[in-house]
């Protein structure tokens, strides 16, 4: 994801001396694979850590394509892999056209601690002094791109206002090939056409939630009071300037949004209330009587693995107990006669199959003016009628669709509106309520670059 691009400075073009800073531009200390389930962070950062990764079959690091690439340019590379030499970073910094520094921010599961960090994150800082590495180029350097390797957004304020810091790119775990996808990038091979998929702050107070500095006890209790105001909902709603919002991101090209319509669906119903759902089969009812203990008693003929844990007890055990069935009743104010009728909000899979019913067509279109082909994420939002008692967010993303086209070329999108989009969950009377009033639709490139909007009611 680029997100700052000052000037051009990418993609890169005749640069004749090029210089790369940071660990994460090269191969990780023990390779791919050398750190359990990849809990380091010594070099390229493709994957964050945890008992869901998988070995590498191969890692791209930064540093090897851009060598390749900078033989067939004719640019001379010279590098420092080291994130703490700072005085022999910045002499070097100062000998190249440009510089590239590459830093990291890694995360995973909380039963391996890598760097000091268990699981989560400590804070939303660069790893191993990131800004003073920035600092550090920029200082010596007018044309420095950053490449941030992260598992999420950091906190971009000790430099991102750096007079020398021109270009700034997010390469958010990108796997393997990760090498290869920031090349293109920063040659221009492709055009970025990447959004956030989260609101990088100017202040990490102005999230709505920060991390816990004070634990005290082994396992802190966290409130979470935000509702459904996270990340862009929660800035739009206190009217918070971010650094970069939602669904942000740059191209090498531009676009130009139009043709916005809006189209209510004939012949559907569009009530407040959804239409009651159909009526479905008898649901299984289950034995629910206390079985004897005989029947839990291993059986004769399986082999038994030590550490295994069988649903079985010993027959001893079992002929020793006595019990009455009497003894488990149902909790008090349990029934199990079940409803004659499904849920208002149920009624199959998924719930109401109403909930799935198209109700608003909407179509936009873009033009690429500028002069290299690229792609464009349009967003399509949503601003609903006041409801008393009920607090909605300032806008709700609604759909997106990301559409590529050529110098001079439009392209068309078309998003459906289902009753789902439009509704919200009513406790008092179990449905989903259809609110009554005016709809607004915003059609943009992020949740705070909306380019058009219409409206339509119920």
């Amino acid at each position: 994801v680029l997100v700052k691009n000052t000037n051009n400075a990418l993609p890169l073009n005749n640069v004749r001396r090029l210089g790369l800073f940071g660990s994460a531009a090269g191969p990780p200390l023990l390779g791919p694979n050398g750190c359990s389930d990849r809990g380091c962070d010594n070099g390229t950062l493709g994957t964050g850590w945890g008992s869901g990764t998988a070995n590498y079959p191969y890692l791209v690091t930064p540093l090897e394509v851009i060598n390749a690439m900078a033989i067939v340019q004719g640019t001379s590379v010279q590098y420092n892999l080291d994130d703490y030499d700072l005085d022999n970073v910045a002499t070097l910094a100062g000998a190249v056209d440009t510089a590239v520094v590459f830093i990291t921010a890694d995360s995973g599961e909380g039963y391996l601690d890598v760097e000091g960090n268990i699981g989560d994150r400590n804070n939303l800082s660069a790893w191993h002094r990131g800004d003073n590495l920035v600092t550090a180029v920029a200082s010596e350097n007018s044309n420095t791109v950053v490449v941030v390797e992260s598992v999420g957004g950091i906190d971009l304020e000790a430099w991102i206002e750096h007079v020398n810091v021109t270009a700034v790119l997010f390469s958010l775990v990108a796997g393997q090939d990760l090498g290869i996808g920031i090349a293109d990038v920063l040659y221009g091979t492709v055009s970025p056409s990447g959004k956030l998929p989260f609101t990088i702050a100017k202040k990490t107070s102005d999230y709505p939630a920060t991390v816990i500095y004070d634990v005290i006890e082994p396992v802190p209790q966290i409130n979470f009071s935000e509702s459904i105001f996270v990340d862009y909902r929660h800035f739009d709603k206190y009217h918070i300037e971010p650094r970069y919002e939602f669904g942000f991101g740059l191209s090498y090209t531009t676009f130009q949004i139009s043709g916005l319509s809006v189209i209510r669906v004939n012949g559907v119903v569009d009530s407040e209330v959804p239409p009651e759902p159909p009526s479905y089969s008898s649901p299984l009812y289950l034995n629910g009587s206390v079985p004897s203990p005989s029947s839990a008693i291993y059986p004769g003929n399986i082999p038994r693995y030590s550490h295994y844990v069988y649903p079985y007890i010993e027959k001893d055990i079992a002929e020793s107990i006595t019990y009455n069935p009497d003894d488990y009743p149902y909790p008090v104010g349990y029934s199990d006669v079940q409803p004659s009728k499904p849920s208002p909000a149920g009624g199959a899979s998924g719930g109401n199959p109403a909930l799935w019913d198209v109700l608003v067509q909407v179509h936009a279109s873009i033009t690429n003016n500028g002069t290299t082909g690229g792609s464009e994420v349009l967003q399509l939002y949503v601003s609903y009628p006041a409801v008393d008692g009920v607090e909605f967010p300032v806008r709700a993303l609604r759909g997106f669709e990301k559409l590529s086209a050529s110098p001079g070329v439009t392209s068309a999108a078309n998003f459906d509106l289902l009753r789902r989009d439009l509704s919200y969950y009513d406790v008092a009377s179990r449905n989903w309520l259809l609110p009554r009033g005016t709809y607004t639709v915003y059609i943009g490139t992020s949740s705070r670059n909306l380019a058009e909007a219409g409206t339509f009611s119920f």
